[in-house]
């Protein structure tokens, strides 16, 4: 089910490119999309989108683009069977500037980050599009 309304992709087209480092060479194809998801596990309609219109970016937390996106997956899962990550059942999103993993749950579709530094999964954002609507806030306040 999608969250992000056509009023936000608009916002997101807009102002996104302004707020982060915007390369669109680096946005994924069907084919980029369709090989993460044979590789690795689907990927949620929203962030399909973001992928193939915003790549990647964001304040902090950052938003890996796709082929970052399969090394971090990587990174997380074996540290998670390492003992270190207590976040499951999550499509993750990237990592934020201290190493700590977020993502959208696939229970709830809330979008929750991990702190390893204070300890607990809290979550930032209701969902994937409350998320981005605050980055873009964010960003406002600068």
């Amino acid at each position: 089910m999608s969250s992000l309304t056509d009023a936000l992709k608009k916002r997101l087209l807009d102002e996104w490119p302004e707020m982060v480092v915007f390369d669109p060479r680096k946005r994924a194809t069907d084919n980029d999309i369709l090989e993460f998801e044979k590789q690795h596990e689907s990927i949620p309609d929203d962030v399909k989108w973001f992928f193939k219109n915003l790549v990647s970016g964001g304040v902090d937390p950052y938003i890996s683009d796709i082929h970052e996106l399969a090394k971090d997956r990587a990174k997380f899962l074996k540290e998670k069977a390492d003992g270190l990550w207590e976040l499951d059942n999550i499509f993750l999103l990237g990592v934020d500037g201290a190493g700590n993993p977020f993502g959208i749950s696939r229970d709830d579709e809330r979008v929750l980050l991990e702190d390893h530094d204070f300890g607990g999964i809290q979550e930032i954002g209701a969902t994937f599009a409350d998320f981005l609507q605050s980055q873009l806030d964010e960003e406002d306040d600068f």
